[in-house]
């Protein structure tokens, strides 16, 4: 009952305009990142492009991303809706993924309890990074939710027979081709960790993890294969950074970035998820080697699953120092969630039998807290709203559809945003001033000649015959 409320404040929220991540309602929700896979589900749904036509970035996020956009938008006529059923579904699959974690390492009782206390603490948290991306499906969250499923998978499923091991293999593949993110955070520890762990089986462990290190690369060289574009020689000309492009050049100036990372652009609140999701489980393993036998130290389920997180953390961090991109939230979950899996493993022993006494009561306190709190942050007084239709975005249809135009130039906080909201159908190269930025769209629209360019000066573009129309912060150049 608890999280169903969670789920309804959400979606009030969303419909009062009023769920604010980060900024404003419309920057959290309807930036070109956010509304992307929105874009192109609704395209291939029509029959108006192949998968094939788009550019994606260096993860192009298969599943889930694109196969839950494309389920959504079949059934949900009404894409404003359909963005926050989505992002509800997000939310729904990370809970029952996290519980039945729990159940591996708890009980059902104890695992559904620590899922109402995490909702509570998201209601808290949604506007810090990276717990405001669980309401996003731009920012990577589905490489989480990959490595939850895997994560249940690999830990809850023995290698007793054949079917077992294909189901641990089929979503490894899938996972690594979906985002090469993946291997690194779990493929490679997951790695390790099994080395760690079977030294008493070591060539055994060996075969099994080639056969995993095989899938897993298999799965990124055909995503590489399938969506890299390599016949089409004009759908890379752009600025963006990629991070399936390895270097070892800037090892210096990626450690300081990193460093930078978590002096400069992470609060102390999120600095402390960090230390929480590191520093606890290593503090348990210490604890355990020092008081436990060799073997039953391997055999502790527990250990392993805190020594898997632990290189995991490393690992991703690790891997910053080899590519052009600075750390970024969205690629570091597994730093700032993994205490919400570690705590309650933890206490589990300890207050279990306290929880079991007084469940009835904790669930009806925590029930009453979840009504109180939910009711404390909605605006009774705010009506509901089916449709997003801001200012800009009606001032820019009035014109392009004044001078019948529909293909042009634009900024890229512009392009996916302003095609996800218009009520016209357009199509659009992004550019970063004169650069363009070829990603996040269908490669048949870059050789296009555009009708009109936003917020860019045609000028630099060779065009000089042009009518400017503009208004506050918007400047459109209709193209002669």
């Amino acid at each position: 009952i608890s999280i169903t409320l969670l789920y309804c404040f959400i979606f009030i929220k969303y419909l009062q305009h009023d769920l604010v991540l980060d900024n404003n309602y419309s920057y959290s929700f309807f930036n070109s990142d956010a509304v992307f896979f929105n874009n192109l589900s609704e395209s291939i749904l029509s029959g108006e492009s192949a998968l094939s036509d788009w550019i994606l970035t260096g993860a192009p996020r298969i599943f889930p991303s694109i196969v839950s956009n494309l389920l959504i938008f079949n059934f949900i006529q009404n894409n404003f809706i359909a963005h926050i059923l989505l992002l509800l579904m997000q939310l729904l699959i990370f809970n029952i993924l996290m519980k039945y974690l729990l159940n591996i390492f708890t009980n059902n009782s104890y695992s559904l309890l620590t899922i109402l206390i995490i909702n509570i603490f998201l209601v808290f948290s949604f506007k810090a990074e990276p717990f405001s991306y669980i309401l996003l499906s731009s920012h990577h969250f589905d490489n989480y939710i990959n490595f939850l499923t895997c994560t249940i998978i690999f830990f809850g499923i023995k290698n007793k027979y054949w079917n077992n091991i294909f189901i641990k293999g089929f979503f490894l593949f899938i996972s690594n081709f979906s985002n090469p993110i993946f291997f690194v955070c779990f493929t490679g520890p997951v790695l390790i960790k099994n080395l760690l762990f079977q030294e008493f089986n070591l060539k055994n462990s060996i075969i099994k993890n080639s056969i995993l290190l095989l899938i897993s690369i298999s799965g990124i060289i055909l995503s590489k294969l399938l969506f890299d574009h390599n016949n089409c020689s004009f759908c890379y000309d752009n600025t963006y950074q990629e991070m399936n492009k390895i270097t070892f050049g800037n090892v210096y100036i990626s450690l300081y970035h990193i460093k930078e990372f978590f002096t400069s652009h992470s609060s102390f609140f999120q600095n402390i998820c960090f230390a929480t999701s590191f520093l606890l489980p290593g503090a348990y393993i210490f604890k355990k080697k020092i008081n436990t036998n060799k073997i039953k130290f391997l055999n502790d389920l527990n250990i392993q699953l805190f020594s898997f997180l632990i290189i995991s953390i490393i690992l991703s961090l690790f891997c910053f120092l080899f590519i052009k991109i600075n750390p970024q939230f969205r690629h570091l979950y597994v730093l700032y969630l993994s205490f919400l899996i570690v705590t309650p493993i933890i206490i589990f022993k300890k207050i279990n039998n306290f929880i079991t006494n007084y469940y009835f009561q904790i669930s009806i306190f925590t029930l009453a807290f979840m009504i109180l709190l939910l009711i404390s942050k909605i605006d009774m007084k705010k009506k509901l709203n089916f449709e997003f239709y801001p200012k800009d975005v009606e001032f820019i249809d009035k014109t392009l559809k004044k001078h019948n135009v529909n293909h042009g130039y634009v900024k890229y906080q512009f392009g996916n945003r302003l095609i996800f909201l218009s009520n016209l159908s357009l199509t659009m190269v992004h550019f970063h001033k004169t650069k363009p930025l070829h990603l996040w769209l269908n490669k048949n629209w870059i050789k296009k000649k555009p009708q009109f360019i936003i917020n860019l000066n045609p000028v630099s573009f060779g065009y000089s015959d042009f009518k400017t129309i503009s208004k506050g912060n918007i400047s459109i150049h209709i193209i002669e």
